[in-house]
């Protein structure tokens, strides 16, 4: 006798998370500590499940929203978002070891869809070997004080690498060299010396205090919003031909580029 599958019993939970890493682009759920609760509400904090197959995060249960279960034929569509009104929370992501910087989402539930947070490299994030570093801080210059949060664009070739400076201006970029490295066959290799191959790169941060949005609920250790910090609109860069959209750089081969950036808010 052959079995025949009529129909499956589907959970969908309100709210998935997975979280991506800015540098690999890949999700990320080791070591983290997720947290979320009713926007107003930090007295009913919920923890998630996470997959035993995935690096998704998922709130099962969140309040006035459960499951939704549905039956689907064999080979049917998965069931949409759970019925009901939009209901807002807000989400806090820690990285306890140190690789990222903290996040503070707000959501709404039920979400049809995982939603896919980007985390950026907190400075004490080790260097991942083989790849290029630019680090530094950000200062406003008026008053004269750490740009807290900024976003810091770096581009190299025809690619633009994103991070986010912590509460003190502190900034950490990591990304693949812009061109493949010459052959290195002979002595010394026919490219020339590594620490003489050099690729420009163009540097822009974004910084406006006006639109961070510190949530009502966070704690003295949250930062803004995330969605709020990258709508941060450009600013402008203090350099010695004055006040520039851009900084231009040279990354070498091979060294940490130290950049200290002063910026105009927007």
């Amino acid at each position: 006798m052959s079995f025949q599958l009529l129909e499956t019993t589907v959970y969908r939970a309100p709210l998935g998370l997975q979280f991506i890493d800015a540098v690999t682009g890949a999700a990320v759920a080791d070591d983290l500590v997720v947290t979320a609760w009713p926007a107003g509400d930090p007295t009913g904090t919920l923890t998630p499940t996470r997959s035993p197959i995935s690096a998704n995060f998922g709130f099962g249960m969140l309040p006035g929203i459960a499951y939704n279960e549905a039956l689907i034929a064999s080979g049917g569509a998965l069931p949409g978002s759970p019925p009901g009104p939009d209901r807002p929370f807000e989400v806090r992501v820690v990285d306890p070891i140190g690789r990222f910087l903290p996040a503070l989402l707000a959501v709404t539930a039920p979400q049809p869809a995982l939603v896919t947070p980007t985390l950026y490299s907190a400075p004490t994030r080790p260097a991942p070997s083989g790849w290029a570093k630019v680090s530094g801080e950000v200062w406003a210059t008026s008053p004269a004080a750490p740009a807290a949060w900024a976003v810091v664009e770096v581009t190299a070739a025809s690619s633009t690498y994103t991070t986010l400076a912590d509460q003190l201006g502190r900034y950490v970029v990591y990304l693949p060299y812009p061109e493949a490295l010459p052959p290195l066959a002979g002595s010394p290799p026919s490219g020339g010396p590594l620490d003489q191959i050099t690729w420009p790169i163009s540097v822009t941060v974004r910084f406006q205090p006006s639109v961070q949005n510190q949530l009502p609920d966070s704690t003295a250790g949250d930062p803004p919003e995330l969605g709020s910090l990258l709508g941060q609109a450009p600013a402008s860069i203090q350099t010695g031909g004055g006040l520039q959209s851009n900084l231009a750089a040279t990354l070498t081969f091979g060294i940490q580029l130290l950049l200290m950036l002063q910026v105009v808010p927007a």
